[in-house]
């Protein structure tokens, strides 16, 4: 028999132990372990750390894919709990705990009730919040995993605790950074003249991009955020800057509504003679477009687990790079709700709720049954 406790006492765990993007390989060797002790086909090091666990009917069928994120955040425990974060600076901010081990608790009802026909596939993803993970997965030329469905949820705080939201269309916005640097020359602080200061051309840039953030939006869901304005080294006194950078995120409904936005930023970027000016892109994220066919089994996955679903009216205002999957499939990204009263994500107060882990696992199991299920009404 599997333990009850068995997803709370890995939260914990995974709470403890938490590791950063593209560093996950103390948590890829836990969920890997798992996931053998239960009798799934286990690959590793998939676009880095991933970690895939297959349970196979070896009966033809279609192919089911779950994913859940292996990865923390830079961001320092200041609550205390009996299971909190041993890594200085890095906790589980962003509920990544909880969602792999809903997932580790669908790989031990998957122990415990055989599928019928076709194939689960438990994909424990690593760096999803720097939006690298989903893309060098797919990339790995040894991920060989086709699938014909996928799904990933997300908690939800500020939502009643287990309440299920699950839209058609765009689900989550698309997002990426976009960071532009002048290099100048430093100079000693008594003799600026000496130097080339970037100042000038940092100082309208910055200007520029905090007017055009509010304006009103081109775009149904645009969002342009300054998150970073800097000049020169900390604490640098004797030393005239040669080196500013500015950075914003822009998110969008679409990649292509991105591309518009990112373009007219660059239009307003300030040269300056003898300045190197360079931008670059960081962090991207598709839009993740849920599938009608996924949210209506979402709907009836969710009732039939004795939980409320919700359509929302918009997508959410965050990104997950779950979108490279559903390019591939149809699927769903689907939220579940974590409480009224929840710090927001990311917030050094947050904690994941254990009282919905068994909400995540039954919604899952629900939708897997919904794919697979052998009898007159199943749909491959």
């Amino acid at each position: 028999m599997i333990p009850r406790d068995r997803a709370l006492t890995l939260r914990h765990e995974l709470h403890l132990h938490p590791e950063l993007s593209g560093q996950e390989q103390e948590t890829a060797q836990r969920m890997a372990k798992r996931l053998r002790e239960l009798g799934a086909s286990v690959q590793e090091q998939l676009g880095g750390w991933g970690v895939l666990g297959v349970f196979d009917s070896q009966q033809p069928g279609p192919s089911i894919l779950l994913r859940a994120e292996l990865d923390a955040l830079p961001i320092p425990e200041t609550i205390r709990l009996p299971h909190g974060s041993k890594q200085p600076g890095v906790a589980h901010k962003c509920g990544h705990d909880g969602h792999m081990a809903i997932l580790d608790g669908v790989a031990a009802r998957l122990a415990e009730q055989s599928i019928a026909r076709g194939r689960v596939g438990l994909l424990f993803q690593p760096a999803e919040e720097s939006g690298a993970g989903a893309a060098a997965v797919l990339a790995d030329p040894a991920w060989q995993f086709e699938f014909d469905a996928a799904y990933a949820l997300h908690n939800l705080p500020g939502v009643r605790a287990g309440d299920v939201l699950c839209r058609a269309g765009t689900a989550a916005l698309a997002s990426r950074g976009l960071e532009v640097s002048w290099q100048g020359r430093e100079a000693h602080a008594a003799h600026p003249d000496e130097g080339l200061s970037p100042m000038q051309a940092w100082m309208a840039t910055t200007l520029a991009w905090s007017e055009r953030a509010t304006h009103p939006a081109r775009f149904e869901h645009e969002r342009m955020t300054v998150v970073h304005a800097g000049v020169g080294h900390e604490s640098a006194f004797g030393t005239a800057p040669g080196l500013a950078r500015l950075q914003a995120t822009l998110r969008a409904g679409i990649e292509a509504e991105l591309d518009q936005l990112q373009q007219e930023l660059e239009s307003l970027v300030v040269q300056q003679e003898g300045l190197r000016v360079q931008s670059r892109v960081c962090d991207p994220f598709p839009e993740c477009r849920n599938h009608p066919e996924a949210v209506a089994r979402v709907e009836r996955a969710a009732r039939a687990a004795g939980l409320e679903f919700i359509e929302p009216a918009t997508p959410f205002p965050w990104s997950e790079d779950f979108g490279h999957f559903l390019r591939l499939a149809p699927g769903a990204l689907i939220g579940l709700g974590a409480g009224l009263e929840q710090p927001p994500l990311h917030d050094p107060a947050y904690d994941f709720p254990d009282a919905i882990l068994p909400l995540g696992i039954e919604v899952f199991a629900q939708l897997i049954d919904s794919h697979l299920r052998t009898d007159a009404h199943a749909k491959a």
